[in-house]
């Protein structure tokens, strides 16, 4: 039979032990304040480009609506309603035309005036605010 042996103190494995977990209550309010401004980070971009899917599918609807109307009436319509396009909630369209072709954009309520998308149709001056688009029929986004 053993005799008892009392010990003394830590062993060395013990106190690593103990050292790691006193490091991570230590750090674990820190890990979650980061982890929530990161998230907080991801939920605005998402937001935003939220913002910038709805312009791009409007000026995509617009644009065939735009193309539905000019086979019916050989003219491009001049106002989301005479096209009876309506936008998304917070996006603002606006359309200029003429007999050559026609141009429009759209901004977001949630983004700045300096953001937004365009698209543009036939011989005619290209939009430069928000954004100046590359092809005709192609959107274009600040972002």
């Amino acid at each position: 039979m053993r005799a008892n042996s009392s010990r003394d103190g830590f062993v060395i494995v013990e106190l690593l032990i103990d050292a790691v977990a006193i490091v991570a209550l230590v750090a674990m309010p820190a890990m979650f304040a980061f982890q929530s401004a990161n998230h907080a980070l991801g939920a605005s971009a998402s937001r935003t480009q939220a913002h910038y899917r709805a312009m791009t599918e409007d000026l995509e609807n617009l644009f065939a609506h735009q193309a539905i109307h000019y086979a019916d009436e050989s003219v491009f319509a001049s106002s989301e309603a005479e096209l009876h396009f309506t936008s998304s909630e917070g996006v603002a369209i606006s359309v200029v035309t003429s007999s050559e072709g026609w141009w429009g954009t759209a901004t977001h309520e949630a983004l700045g005036t300096d953001e937004g998308c365009a698209v543009f149709m036939g011989s005619i001056s290209v939009p430069a605010h928000p954004v100046t688009p590359p092809r005709p029929g192609e959107v274009a986004c600040t972002e």
